[in-house]
């Protein structure tokens, strides 16, 4: 134990909290260290000041004054209407999300996008998400603004966003079937089916 470490502990030490192999090492090094001693002498006779100290006594409001100048949590009008109206709430979150869906996908550069389960089996390279021979997606797959290739298997259904499929042997190998959305109304439907499903699932 250094010098740092018995000065962090001094105040335990003082407090009586300091146990076992920690007050041992302490002991030994208080023992061999003069600074360290000194340090913990001038922590004793400090604390023997402040005890000796008179105890100046508590006002019975002081809790009430303490917590009258403690600002108290203001809902705002929109929580307040929110706590009020919570469908509507919900409504209104969910139209700015998809308000604001809508102008990102209508940006003229997109990035590939991937989610789903299973990603650990698949390849990302540039625009083109790989499912390599031999392995096998087991879940749903969704592919915006690029190219999925499907050399194994995906055991669910993949759906593309502004995106393209090739399957290099077969279409069995998409067991949930592929669905294309490339039209504004398609995709508006497809984001309101996933948001119905994501309060299913909670």
């Amino acid at each position: 134990m250094n010098c740092k470490q018995v000065n962090s502990l001094l105040h335990e030490y003082l407090d009586g909290d300091l146990t076992g192999v920690k007050l041992h090492q302490l002991s030994h090094h208080l023992n061999t260290c003069s600074n360290c001693k000194e340090n913990l002498t001038q922590l004793e006779k400090t604390e023997a000041l402040t005890r000796s100290l008179p105890k100046s006594p508590v006002p019975d409001d002081l809790t009430d004054k303490i917590m009258d100048v403690i600002p108290m949590k203001r809902e705002t009008r929109w929580m307040r209407w929110a706590k009020q109206y919570p469908a509507l709430a919900a409504a209104a979150v969910f139209v700015i999300i998809m308000m604001g869906s809508l102008f990102a996908m209508n940006e003229p550069e997109s990035n590939l996008i991937v989610s789903g389960s299973g990603m650990e089996y698949v390849v990302i390279k540039d625009n083109q998400v790989i499912v390599p021979e031999g392995q096998t997606v087991n879940g749903d797959l969704v592919v915006e603004n690029g190219e999925i290739i499907v050399e194994g298997t995906v055991n669910g259904k993949v759906t593309l966003i502004d995106s393209e499929i090739n399957l290099l042997a077969s279409a069995e190998k998409v067991a949930g079937g592929v669905t294309h959305i490339d039209q504004t109304l398609d995709w508006i439907w497809y984001k309101i089916s996933g948001f119905f499903d994501f309060f299913k699932s909670e």
